[in-house]
């Protein structure tokens, strides 16, 4: 966004007869590659990150004009707009947008107003509808953290305030694929950083779908001020200089690697920006490893709301002026190859001689896809230049001249890949040279989409695994996403060669399917296959299942564990999943071993009961079983547990030297032992008394010598009988010392 006002002389242009560029349809949300250097969709298609500024489209078109200028964008080919969701200074009324509706009903951040919002929400979901990504500003802060932007609104809200701002947009945008969020906007969030982060935090807390990346002040990176923050996926170059190629090539080897783009530089009809500068902010960051850029144009980016900027305002006749054609043909060049796959020629090992000098803006770059087959170099200007042929795969190369003013074509022929050859434009003004393994049979630079001319990937399936056995008579069948693919082909058979199809379907745009009428005792093969424009792909694996008749196998308990002790009075009971297929469990729990007082719910469909209430210094059973279509399986083991809301696992007792531990385990059902320490001989007496103050075992009643010592109970009575599960108390007499401590016995 600009920030300082020029008035430029007024420019007449030509209005070009524009064919729509072919566009890439894409499946959003958009995520990470694999090697963090660009963006895919979800089926792995990787996104030319072809952008328009248009900063003011929320807060000053009609629905009408916005769909006017979202159609046109799309026409020729620009796959992101970027966009301010509240506007402060750049449009007629701000912040109000086209219909009078302010963002805010009172207090800034906290008190969205609904009619502004349902504006907003109509803008981006038409972009939605035309496969174009928003790059959405929650809160463009303006430059110098003046007034164009929400800066002293963010420094006078609380924390408070701006994580509530940031709950509310991310929670109101979450379910929209086409967003990426970029934070700030023409500053440094310096002045404000705890306050912006506060607002990050609260997107995050309802959105953990949508990408990050940042604006900050010109001169700078995304990264710049949020180096080490998780939440920043995407880094971006910020320059005002005629030689961003050298900001880009910093970008690229920042550590750890993140993919970027050319977020702003000179926009049309702004600081003399000419159509071959524009051309060069574009070729410039993907040629130097970036995915893409963002172009502007003034009136466009802030739709005529004033004239101060650069003495425009008829935003609509500048739809077509050369940068936006320009660009068009940018997008166009670069989805014609594998641009994802093009590694920076920093090194000049490729086109070896032409290319000027570092750090002037009529300096050459190149890049070479990584496996050899296409090198393409941008040339500001035109002159002649050396490429080392023996850098390309298969034994021949094909040659074009690429225009980007207007997307021509010139062959220049087929050559053996040996040795150097010198090219030349054929006219004056700047050219790109675009050379290909000639085995790949590529069409001219510019006339097809590489991506759509590849046939989809094999896709691999999901669920049920592979001979999984299933109770219930349908299932959802999931299989994974696969590159290149727009719909799946379905068939679910009883035999492996499917000839006996019991289900098919040609046209599954998702990766799931459901099947129902399954038989009982009948096995199942299914799989699928992807296609797309070009064609469809080969099979995916056979996978089998089958439909049994089977009860749920016993559950497994998990925690407390058996025989545990637990302090509080509620307990959070887990256990791990059942199979197979379950649809509920039964849990009950109770305070003896026969669940005659008990307390049970047959309607959990997680894998957790929380139980409150309990008593203190009592025993508790539990056990848990799972129920699936065809019945209710066997109650697991049961495990018991006692509460005792104080600890007994200290030493309990230390007089005269003298030390007992406590018993150990405790609870116990078995055997506990007793641990004691006698500094001198003594007479020692170990008695075992129930809650009546009834004694039921004397365990020691004898003179001792000094030392470590130790024995055991085992839960019976004087007689030799088990005694019942309950609390006991033991008392130790050692000569006039006396020591007592409580014991659980759980059979």
């Amino acid at each position: 966004m600009k920030k300082i006002n020029f008035i430029f002389y007024s420019l007449i242009y030509i209005i070009l007869l524009i064919v729509p560029a072919r566009a890439q349809t894409y499946a959003y949300p958009l995520q990470i590659s694999e090697n963090n250097r660009y963006l895919t969709d979800q089926n792995g298609t990787p996104f030319f990150w072809s952008g328009d500024a248009a900063w003011s489209l929320i807060a000053q078109l009609s629905n009408e004009d916005a769909v006017y200028y979202l159609e046109d964008r799309k026409a020729k080919g620009f796959t992101i707009v970027m966009v301010n969701l509240i506007e402060h200074a750049f449009s007629t009324n701000p912040p109000k947008n086209y219909y009078g509706n302010a963002p805010f009903t009172g207090k800034t951040f906290t008190t969205p107003n609904e009619a502004y919002f349902q504006h907003a929400d109509y803008v981006i979901d038409e972009a939605a509808k035309r496969g174009i990504v928003v790059l959405l500003f929650p809160l463009y802060l303006g430059y110098q953290c003046g007034d164009q932007g929400w800066c002293q609104e963010v420094n006078n809200a609380s924390q408070a305030d701006m994580q509530s701002w940031g709950e509310y947009v991310g929670g109101r945008y979450k379910g929209y694929d086409n967003i990426i969020w970029s934070i700030g906007g023409d500053t440094s969030p310096s002045p404000v950083k705890s306050k912006v982060l506060a607002c990050v935090n609260g997107i995050l807390s309802q959105d953990s779908i949508h990408l990050f990346t940042a604006h900050n002040q010109p001169e700078s990176y995304a990264v710049s001020p949020w180096s080490g923050e998780s939440w920043l996926t995407i880094n971006n170059v910020y320059t005002y200089t005629n030689t961003l190629y050298q900001q880009c090539k910093t970008a690229y080897s920042n550590s750890p690697v993140k993919p970027f783009f050319m977020i702003e530089s000179a926009y049309e009809n702004e600081h003399g920006s000419t159509g071959q500068q524009l051309r060069s902010q574009a070729y410039w960051p993907v040629l130097s490893g970036g995915m893409g850029y963002f172009f502007g144009n003034c009136p466009i980016w802030h739709f005529g709301s004033s004239s101060n900027w650069c003495g425009l305002t008829n935003w609509k006749n500048q739809l077509s002026a050369t940068g936006s054609t320009s660009m068009m043909y940018v997008q166009k060049l670069f989805v014609s190859r594998a641009w994802h796959l093009l590694v920076p020629d920093f090194d000049h090992s490729v086109l070896t001689s032409g290319y000027g000098s570092w750090g002037n803006s009529n300096y050459v770059t190149a890049a070479l896809t990584d496996n050899k087959n296409t090198m393409i170099a941008y040339l500001p200007s035109s002159r002649p230049v050396t490429v080392d042929m023996g850098s390309f795969s298969g034994t021949q190369a094909t040659c074009w001249w690429y225009d980007p003013s207007d997307g021509n074509t010139v062959e220049i022929g087929t050559f053996t890949t040996s040795g150097s050859r010198n090219f030349t434009p054929p006219s004056s003004g700047d050219w790109i040279l675009v050379i290909d393994d000639a085995a790949l049979g590529f069409e001219a630079p510019g006339t097809q989409n590489y991506y759509a001319t590849l046939t989809p990937h094999v896709p691999n399936l999901k669920y049920p695994e592979d001979n999984s056995n299933i109770v219930t008579s349908s299932i959802g069948l999931i299989w994974h996403r696969t590159l290149y693919a727009m719909k799946y082909e379905f068939q679910l058979a009883s035999d492996s060669e499917f000839s006996n199809l019991v289900s098919t379907d040609t046209n599954v745009t998702d990766t799931t399917i459901n099947v129902s009428n399954l038989s009982i005792d009948t096995e199942y093969f299914w799989r699928v296959r992807a296609s797309n424009n070009t064609g469809t792909g080969e099979w995916s694996d056979t996978w089998k299942f089958s439909r049994i008749s089977q009860v749920p196998d016993i559950v497994r308990l998990e925690s407390p564990p058996d025989m545990a002790q637990v302090s509080a009075d509620s307990v959070v009971f887990r256990w791990y999943t059942g199979k197979p297929q379950i649809e509920r469990y039964w849990f009950e729990i109770a305070t003896d071993s026969d669940f005659a007082d008990l307390y049970m719910d047959t309607t959990i469909a997680d894998t957790f009961k929380t139980y409150a209430n309990l008593t203190n210094d009592s025993g508790y059973w539990w056990r848990v079983r799972a129920r699936n279509q065809e019945g209710w399986g066997e109650f697991s083991q049961t495990f018991r547990f006692a509460v005792m809301l104080s600890d007994v696992y200290e030493i309990q007792q230390i007089a005269g030297g003298i030390k007992i531990y406590a018993n150990y385990p405790n609870p116990f059902n078995n055997t506990t032992r007793f641990n004691y320490y006698l500094p001198l001989a003594a007479n020692v007496r170990l008695g075992i008394f129930n809650t009546l103050g009834q004694e039921v075992r004397n365990l020691i009643d004898t003179r001792q010598t000094s030392g470590e010592k130790n024995v055991d109970w085992d839960g019976r009575d004087s007689k030799g009988y088990s005694v019942s599960s309950g609390i006991y108390f033991y008392v130790f007499s050692i000569d006039q010392h006396e020591f007592s401590g409580k014991l659980v016995f759980l059979k």
